[in-house]
C-alpha cells in the first residue's frame, strides 16, 4: 500500500466508499487503476470505511505496490452519519470521484471520459451511475449546494442523494 502523502496536485482523487465489501474491494481498486493508467492520469485512491466489519482493510494491505501514477492511501474511517471532511482534506486531486466498490467496477469504461469532461470545465459535476459522482475540486461547494440545496462537505449518504438527482450539474450554477 502506498501511503506517503503527496504535496503535488494529482489529476484524480477517488474516494472509494465501502462497508463489508470484502469480495469487491480489491477488484474495485484494480478497476480504478486500470481505468486511469492507460491515459496517464495520476490517481490517488482514498478508501472511505463506512463501518466495515469484515476483512476489507486487511485485504487492501495485500495489494502489490501501485505504479508511480497511482497512490493507494490508508483507509479513512468515518462514523455512519458523520461528514467525511478528513477524506476531502487528504485528497490532492483536481477532480474528485466519489463512488462505491460496485460503481468502481461497473463504471470503469466511463471514468476517463467523465474525468475529461469535468476537468475541461464543461460541467462542475457529473453522475456516471447511481453510485458514482465526478466533480471538480475547485467547485466542490457549488456542486454540493446544487445537489443538496445547502453548502456541505460530501456526506456518506451521498450515494442515496445521487439516486434522486439528474445526471449533470450545469457549469453555470
Amino acid at each position: 500500500m502506498n501511503a506517503s502523502p503527496s504535496s503535488a496536485l494529482l489529476d484524480v482523487s477517488a474516494l472509494l466508499l465501502y462497508r463489508d465489501d470484502e469480495d469487491s474491494i480489491l477488484p474495485a481498486v484494480q478497476a480504478l487503476h486500470a481505468a486511469f493508467a492507460p491515459a496517464a492520469i495520476s490517481l490517488e485512491i482514498i478508501p472511505i470505511d463506512l463501518g466495515s466489519g469484515d476483512n476489507c482493510n486487511a485485504l487492501m494491505t495485500l495489494l502489490p505496490p501501485m505504479p508511480a501514477t497511482c497512490e493507494l492511501r490508508p483507509p479513512v474511517h468515518v462514523a455512519a452519519h458523520s461528514l467525511f471532511a478528513p477524506a476531502l482534506q487528504a485528497a490532492h486531486g483536481r477532480v474528485l470521484c466519489v463512488l462505491d466498490t460496485a460503481a468502481a467496477i461497473a463504471s470503469q469504461a466511463q471514468l476517463v471520459d467523465a474525468y475529461t469532461r469535468v476537468a475541461a470545465r464543461s460541467c462542475d459535476a457529473m453522475r456516471l451511475t447511481a453510485n458514482c459522482l465526478m466533480l471538480r475540486r475547485d467547485r466542490n461547494e457549488r456542486a454540493m449546494r446544487s445537489l443538496f440545496g445547502v453548502a456541505t462537505a460530501i456526506h456518506p449518504r451521498l450515494v442515496l442523494a445521487m439516486k434522486a438527482r439528474g445526471r449533470h450539474v450545469a457549469a453555470a450554477l
